[in-house]
């Protein structure tokens, strides 16, 4: 038998706004009772759909923002003329790291949905979520409550295709930076090494993604591009730092400042700020002075206790890229010192580029000349 106290009633119904057969479900109770408990406690029924507020600017700007993102809308099919609900569902925890820092828990970025939205709120849900992988997860759901608002905005973005509820983008959208920041936290990604901000817009058609540049265009002054794998990307020439400054306001969410971080992008902090590296910028530059020098590589990696490797990619600019090192093209690792000629061990100069020995190393060098 379950005990539990009109205060725990109170808690989940009138304070967390919980349905009844969320909280009949959590007391082990059948709803009929529930309804019984609140009748005879004089706990009135909640508000009818005709008594909530209409939906502001700010809520539906919210709601556009996450639809062309994470959300959907879903209509009910356990009654005949069921309205909508308006749902969202965020990882607890997204795999993966940033800058060698964990992923911060999207409990705030949830807890906002039940804010903004105020009195349509309904839950906010811990469950198991299994990966298009076989990975099981953790998942937040937020919904809110059904009401014939959702059922217009549902009946705006999604149409009906082959038995299926598709989503599109209605041709009455309208964007501004905080759209775009909802939009973003929810389906962008910030590729900082490559300066590009990217829109997972592949659910879309490319006409409707062609219209959604259109609309950023307008809204911002930004012109992307639609790559190959039909998202839409914004490159380092059309923009991306402005991109992501304007969007930077609206972003409250410690869980998402990864996505709008700009710091790396000094062409001298870039490298040296890397998670995964040992060296300073001011060693790179006296390893390319030591290299120039004549210093092998494999004396320079013992005295800054790395690998042959890093040097050497150091010293051919695979790395380390953003610093201006003036590397010496013309020093060669080998016992000659000279690029292209090599000294046999019977102390004889061969060059390559001949293909040939000489006895002395005037000689080798004389002969590369010509």
């Amino acid at each position: 038998m379950s005990i539990f106290s009109m205060k725990d009633i109170k808690e989940m119904y009138i304070d967390k706004k919980m349905q009844r057969k969320d909280v009949a479900f959590s007391l082990g109770i059948s709803e009929y009772s529930l309804i019984k408990i609140l009748y005879d406690n004089g706990i009135k029924k909640r508000k009818n759909h005709k008594d909530f507020p209409p939906l502001t600017t700010n809520q539906l700007d919210f709601i556009n923002g996450s639809l062309l993102g994470d959300a959907y809308c879903a209509v009910g099919h356990t009654r005949i003329n069921s309205n909508a609900v308006f749902s969202k569902t965020q990882s607890k925890i997204p795999r993966g790291k940033v800058q060698g820092k964990v992923y911060l828990n999207r409990k705030e970025y949830i807890d906002y949905h039940y804010e903004i939205m105020g009195e349509y709120s309904s839950r906010i849900s811990l469950k198991n979520s299994i990966t298009p992988q076989g990975k099981m997860i953790e998942v937040y759901e937020y919904a809110t409550k059904s009401h014939p608002c959702f059922t217009e905005i549902y009946k705006n973005w999604y149409i009906k295709k082959n038995g299926k509820n598709i989503k599109i983008v209605p041709q009455n959208l309208k964007l501004n930076p905080y759209v775009l920041s909802i939009w973003f936290c929810d389906d962008g990604i910030n590729k900082y090494k490559d300066k590009v901000a990217v829109f997972c817009t592949d659910c879309f058609t490319k006409e409707e993604n062609y219209f959604l540049l259109d609309l950023i265009y307008k809204c911002i002054g930004i012109k992307g591009h639609l790559c190959k794998d039909n998202r839409i990307h914004i490159g380092n020439k059309e923009g991306y730092l402005d991109f992501l400054n304007i969007i930077k306001p609206h972003i409250i969410w410690d869980c998402f400042k990864y996505k709008i971080n700009t710091e790396y992008y000094s062409p001298v902090k870039i490298a040296e700020n890397h998670y995964k590296t040992n060296l300073t910028n001011d060693e790179v530059l006296n390893i390319a002075m030591l290299h120039n020098n004549g210093i092998k590589n494999i004396e320079i990696a013992k005295k800054y206790n790395v690998s042959k490797t890093t040097i050497g990619n150091i010293i051919k600019r695979k790395i380390w890229k953003s610093l201006d090192l003036n590397i010496n093209k013309n020093i060669s690792f080998n016992s000659s010192g000279i690029k292209g000629i090599y000294k046999t061990k019977n102390n004889k100069y061969y060059l390559k580029l001949k293909n040939k020995v000489f006895n002395t190393l005037e000689e080798a060098i004389q002969a590369k000349r010509i």
